[in-house]
């Protein structure tokens, strides 16, 4: 074997190495992208299921205000709900397990 004809083989071999490397890289970080984003949509769609769950508990609670002229704050679920009265019309609050406002409603009875 004649010393180019080894130094061309040793160049490929190094060439598909590097080819090879680069591969795993770019998949590596194809592979990350994508698992962030599937992560990010779950996160998202907690949030989405938790923001429902407090309009609809907060609905209800509107529901019986103006329905009865009054409601008491209560924990629905995973959610807390707080009820106060200023003057003349009623401010209802959902609050997740951590203390943070999910969504908040006023309302004014039909019948006083």
């Amino acid at each position: 074997m004649s010393p180019s004809a080894y130094t061309d083989m040793k160049n490929k071999a190094a060439n598909l190495l590097l080819e090879l490397l680069l591969c795993i890289i770019i998949f590596t970080l194809c592979a990350y992208i994508c698992v962030s984003l599937f992560l990010k949509a779950s996160s998202k769609s907690k949030e989405a299921a938790l923001l429902c769950e407090g309009v609809l508990a907060c609905r209800n609670v509107a529901e019986e205000i103006k329905a009865l002229g009054n409601a008491s704050s209560r924990k629905e679920g995973e959610l807390s709900i707080e009820v106060e009265k200023s003057a003349d019309e009623y401010l209802i609050s959902a609050f997740d397990a951590s203390g943070k406002i999910i969504y908040q409603l006023k309302v004014r009875p039909l019948y006083e």
